[in-house]
């Protein structure tokens, strides 16, 4: 659906984002709600040390990668 709402002028450059997290917080409590969604957890059981490298993580943050590399959806300069 992002990427039929997705539109680009002429030069390719998108015009109408089909799906925006172009905001710092909005990418940040994307990728903690996809971590926590597959059972993943971003601190060790104690609460002393995050978990930078889980299976859970990495996936997440590939999948916001994917919005704007594979799906094109998004683009980091768009509204800046």
């Amino acid at each position: 659906m992002a990427q039929q709402l997705t539109k680009r002028d002429a030069s390719g450059k998108i015009t109408q984002a089909g799906l925006s997290l172009n905001d710092y917080w909005a990418r940040e409590w994307l990728w903690m709600d996809l971590v926590y969604q597959q059972g993943g957890w971003l601190y060790n059981p104690s609460g002393t040390e995050a978990i930078w490298d889980s299976e859970e993580g990495v996936r997440a943050l590939q999948f916001i990668k994917d919005i704007y590399d594979t799906w094109k959806v998004d683009d980091p300069e768009f509204l800046n």
